[in-house]
């Protein structure tokens, strides 16, 4: 009975803030895995869901390793996509194409997923960024 009293006491005096919700990233791979020295191709699904109470600016990052290409001569390894103001309570889904290569080898491979959030007229200030890895398993 008395901790309430004293939470809520200081709530009084110091006010409460509402806890910002979060901004998920959730990923997918389709077919779950790729080729080992093969021209195979696989696509990542990155889904972005804004609960945050705020529209934000975004741009998705991808960089495979070695051994992965976003395309067939194996060169791209870095692609940028930018999705744009992503209003609050909304999805957007970013599609990325992933390629093996000839000199592919079994395994795990990292692939890093960044997303940039921007002010809204100024894409070259990032306010901050989300980064997550996942792994693409090659047999």
């Amino acid at each position: 009975m008395v901790l309430v009293g004293v939470l809520d006491f200081l709530k009084g005096i110091f006010g409460h803030k509402k806890s910002e919700g979060t901004f998920k990233i959730s990923t997918e791979f389709s077919p779950l895995r790729i080729d080992a020295g093969g021209q195979s191709s696989v696509l990542l699904k990155i889904d972005l869901y804004n609960n945050t109470g705020k529209t934000h600016h975004i741009t998705v990052e991808c960089r495979l390793p070695q051994g992965l290409a976003f395309d067939t001569s194996g060169i791209v390894l870095t692609k940028e996509y930018e999705v744009g103001a992503l209003p609050d309570k909304t999805k957007k889904r970013v599609v990325f194409s992933i390629h093996s290569l000839r000199h592919t080898q079994p395994g795990r491979y990292p692939i890093i997923i960044e997303v940039f959030f921007h002010e809204p007229d100024k894409k070259d200030s990032v306010l901050f960024s989300k980064q997550r890895k996942v792994f693409l398993r090659a047999v």
